[in-house]
């Protein structure tokens, strides 16, 4: 079993630059509920494990 990952908050443009892909297509995951996200007062923010679970989980899914 592996350890607990360490929670990163991180916000769009890093996120963005992690990934490689735009603000436009966060956006997009964001809305259609791709990838999880964390909303502070008006602030929206990543929690990045989380979101590389779900594309990893999403992309496993489309390959059965």
């Amino acid at each position: 079993k592996e350890p607990p990952k360490e929670t990163l908050i991180i916000t769009g443009e890093e996120l963005c630059k992690k990934l490689g892909v735009t603000i436009q297509t966060l956006i997009r995951w964001r809305q259609k509920g791709k990838i999880p996200f964390l909303e502070i007062g008006s602030a929206i923010r990543y929690d990045l494990h989380k979101v590389l679970e779900a594309l990893e989980a999403k992309k496993k899914g489309a390959k059965k």
